[in-house]
């Protein structure tokens, strides 16, 4: 059973907070970080972040997402080995990593979140040993700054087109899918400004409204992190009657 993670409330947090130090392919992995996608889909869909096995480690092992407990609940092991199914998380992926073939990292420095001192996680996973103390970082180092650009290719992937059509994919010129496709562009620039570039490119790259649908599912969950229940669900509802209205 692939594993199934949600973000903790310091990985909202730390999400919510443009100055927490997230380095662009953490931050956008943690997007997709929902409590219903799995490990295969988060590797499928982060695929151009990098090393999705690495990230989804560190940011395991600096608390910002955990196993959700509804797949623990679905597991039929003793107590013993769900503990092991936690514990040994991290070890597991540094197997898949070693396979993989990863490349060397190059290391961060601890970034300060409400008041505690994240773990030093490398910029594309896997752990930095500072006096033979294996820590893990978020932030990119200070000579790494990288472009917004790097933002939009890196969410560029939430758009891509289905190499099938599914049999509710729509054309472009469909109204229904201009109109709520439309209605969440500006709902997300009126609602996160800058912060949501990102997500805007992505919406403007789809194509069918079946791509559109996965799009909102991150960018309700997007809402919901930084602008709370209330303006998520109003995204939700707008983008609902947008489509049924072109219709």
């Amino acid at each position: 059973m692939s594993r199934v993670f949600r973000k903790t409330p310091k990985g909202a947090e730390a999400f919510a907070n443009k100055e927490s130090g997230l380095s662009h392919p953490h931050r956008a992995l943690l997007v997709l970080v929902d409590g219903k996608r799995n490990a295969s889909q988060l590797r499928k869909f982060g695929a151009s972040f990098g090393n999705v096995n690495g990230l989804l480690g560190e940011l395991f092992e600096a608390k910002l997402i955990e196993l959700d407990p509804a797949y623990i609940a679905k597991l039929t092991t003793t107590q013993a080995e769900i503990a092991r199914e936690s514990a040994g998380f991290s070890s597991s992926l540094a197997a898949e990593t070693v396979i993989a073939g990863s490349s060397p990292r190059s290391q961060a420095g601890p970034v300060t979140l409400g008041g505690s001192t994240l773990p030093a996680l490398s910029k594309a996973g896997g752990p930095v040993t500072r006096g033979g103390d294996s820590r893990e970082s978020l932030v990119n180092p200070a000579t790494q700054t990288k472009p917004q650009k790097r933002d939009l290719r890196e969410l560029a992937l939430l758009a891509e087109p289905d190499p099938v059509q599914t049999a509710e994919s729509l054309a472009i010129e469909s109204a229904a899918f201009l109109a709520s496709k439309q209605f969440a562009i500006d709902f997300i620039q009126n609602s996160l400004g800058n912060s949501g570039t990102p997500l805007r490119f992505a919406l403007e790259r789809t194509d069918s409204l079946a791509r559109l649908r996965e799009v909102i599912e991150i960018a309700t969950g997007t809402l919901r992190d930084m602008r709370g229940t209330q303006v998520a669900t109003e995204f939700r509802r707008g983008f609902d009657s947008s489509v049924a209205q072109g219709r």
